[in-house]
């Protein structure tokens, strides 16, 4: 079943300190603050894909 969520990286915004993100891929939105991880792997593993 597709999430329709992505990871996404962005220096600006919720970066530097959590520049990595969840963010919904047909909203156009990049998601909530509390949606922002300090790594990938962080991001990752809250995401759907790690299920």
């Amino acid at each position: 079943m597709p999430s329709n969520t992505g990871i996404a990286y962005c220096e600006f915004g919720f970066g530097p300190r959590n520049p990595w993100g969840l963010v919904f891929l047909s909203r156009g939105s990049i998601g909530m603050d509390s949606a922002w991880y300090e790594s990938f792997w962080a991001s990752y593993f809250e995401s759907m894909a790690a299920a």
